[in-house]
């Protein structure tokens, strides 16, 4: 019984750091993510020009919005990836003497959880519902979706609404076509994303 113990806390211990691991590789992705669409937004203010929109405007477009798109890929398989193993370690802490992702995770769903020998719940003078039941939390489930889904999505509308600004001056279908097409690949890549992990007995 103790060896099983203690090999489950050996697994714990993995577990976390791949998690540590993973949040660190999605976040310096995201900054990666960040700092070329900036020098891209750049580049747009010197070449891009809604009077006279030229070549090069519209493929900085082209590529900034097609970034985004490999930015969904790369975030959604990363955002699951870590909440496959918060799942498993909520998993492996019913073998455990303790609660750590479990507690975390009530606390958000209920507003109160019970560590050890003692209660942790939202102070008493709030009336506020826990964060699992407000927007956007009971639709967006970590702060992971957010950075590795939600920060390419909006940068990748900018670049869409940015092409139909430049093509401003163009028959109105072809703006319609533009923002339509980029909205529809948009719309395929999210539904790409793997589903969200969950944890079943």
């Amino acid at each position: 019984m103790a060896t099983d113990r203690a090999s489950d806390l050996s697994l714990y211990q993995i577990i976390l750091q791949k998690i540590q691991h993973e949040e660190y590789m999605l976040a310096q992705r995201t900054y990666n993510f960040i700092t070329a669409n900036a020098f891209l937004v750049g580049a747009l203010a010197l070449v891009g020009n809604p009077n006279a929109p030229s070549l090069l405007g519209h493929l900085v477009t082209l590529l900034g919005f097609l970034m985004s798109i490999v930015q969904i890929w790369i975030g959604g398989r990363s955002s699951r990836t870590i909440s496959f193993w918060h799942q498993y370690l909520l998993g492996l802490e019913k073998s455990l003497p303790f609660d750590v992702d479990s507690a975390l995770f009530s606390f958000y769903e209920t507003g109160s959880a019970r560590v050890g020998g003692f209660e942790i719940t939202q102070a008493a003078y709030s009336a506020r519902r826990p964060m699992l039941r407000t927007f956007p939390w009971n639709r967006v489930r970590g702060t992971n979706v957010l950075t590795g889904i939600g920060v390419p999505v909006m940068v990748a509308v900018f670049w869409v609404a940015t092409s139909a600004v430049l093509h401003a001056r163009e028959p109105h279908y072809v703006v319609i076509l533009i923002m339509l097409g980029g909205i529809v690949l948009l719309v395929k890549t999210l539904r790409s994303v793997p589903a969200e992990p969950e944890l079943k007995p």
